[in-house]
């Protein structure tokens, strides 16, 4: 998208509060805060977006290889994924 000067947009304001309770609703963006518990202060937070790559074999064997290597299943031709709790 581009603005009114002819120059990409990093960052469009407009929906993202729309977007974002989209995302946390359906699952697909979750947000954990970290919390001192002596000060019962917010000292941060972790955020997790659902995501999906495509590799092109056999130019990615080797990323392949490493979700192999790292518990992500085989889920049909050479889709893969890792159930997170």
């Amino acid at each position: 998208m581009y603005n009114n000067n002819n120059s990409p947009d990093l960052f469009i304001v407009s929906g993202t509060m729309d977007r974002c309770k989209h995302y946390l609703e359906s699952g697909i963006y979750k947000v954990f805060k970290a919390i001192d518990e002596i000060n019962e202060q917010t000292i941060g937070f972790l955020s997790l977006c659902e995501s999906y790559s495509l590799y092109a074999l056999p130019e990615f064997d080797r990323a392949v290889s490493f979700y192999e290597n790292n518990n992500f299943e085989i889920t049909g031709g050479r889709k893969m994924k890792l159930t997170m709790e």
